[in-house]
């Protein structure tokens, strides 16, 4: 939790009081570099974890689209000149 306080939600302001709730839900802009396509990704915190998690979203928004299987290697990163994630996949 507190790597994810120091990178990513740092730099979405709107999100910090959520996690000083230590619970809280957002939605992350994130570009497949692979199509040029920007998808919205949905993150939630329950009271009793640590971590923030996606599932839906990125399901539907990433793997299904993508078809994605098992053992396929997804590449991320931060890019914080537009604020958004970036995916592409590399094998």
């Amino acid at each position: 939790m507190e790597y994810i306080q120091a990178t990513i939600l740092r730099h979405i302001p709107d999100v910090m009081s959520l996690i000083y709730l230590k619970i809280g839900h957002f939605d992350i802009k994130v570009k497949d570099l692979d199509t040029n396509t920007v998808h919205t990704v949905s993150f939630w915190k329950e009271i009793h974890e640590d971590n923030f998690a996606s599932r839906e979203t990125w399901i539907k928004e990433f793997v299904l689209r993508r078809s994605l299987v098992a053992g396929m290697i997804v590449g991320m990163y931060r890019d914080f000149n537009v604020n958004m994630l970036c995916i592409s996949v590399l094998e």
